[in-house]
C-alpha cells in the first residue's frame, strides 16, 4: 500500500527527528571529549601531573588530533541538524531539496571515530610516559 503525499512526508520528518537524535549524541559525546585529556590527566597520573598541565611537556600531536577531530565533529553535526530542519521545512513548504544532508552526517561519523582513536594514542602516550 502506497503513503499519501502527506504521510510520506509525516515519515520522513519522522526518519529525520532519528538522525538529529543521533547527531546531538555524537555533538555531546564530542564535547565531553574535548575536556576529557584534562580530567584523564588529572584521575590517572595525579594533581601534580594536572597542574603542571601540557605547557610543561608540550601538546602532543595526538592530543591536538583529537581535540580538531571532536571541533570538526561538533561542528558538522551541527550543520547536519542545520541541514535537516532546512530539509524538513522544504518538504513541508513542498519546495526542492537541493543539497545533501549525507556528506555532514559522514564527516561526523568519521572525525568522531577518529578522534576516539587520537585520544586512545593520547592516553597511552600519557600512561607510557612518553609524549610526542
Amino acid at each position: 500500500m502506497a503513503l499519501s503525499a502527506d504521510e510520506q512526508i509525516k515519515c520522513n520528518i519522522d526518519i529525520m527527528k532519528a538522525y538529529c537524535d543521533t547527531a546531538k549524541s555524537y555533538v555531546q559525546i564530542a564535547s565531553a571529549g574535548l575536556a576529557a585529556p584534562l580530567v584523564f590527566t588529572q584521575t590517572l597520573l595525579g594533581k601534580n601531573a594536572a597542574e603542571a598541565g601540557l605547557g610543561a611537556t608540550g601538546v602532543p600531536r595526538s592530543l591536538v588530533a583529537a581535540w580538531s577531530l571532536f571541533l570538526i565533529t561538533v561542528a558538522s553535526g551541527l550543520i547536519y541538524q542545520w541541514l535537516a530542519i532546512r530539509y524538513a521545512s522544504n518538504e513541508v513548504d513542498g519546495k526542492e531539496n537541493t543539497f545533501s544532508r549525507s556528506f555532514p552526517y559522514g564527516v561526523m561519523i568519521i572525525s568522531f571515530v577518529a578522534g576516539a582513536l587520537a585520544f586512545v594514542v593520547f592516553a597511552w602516550e600519557r600512561m607510557a610516559g612518553k609524549i610526542f
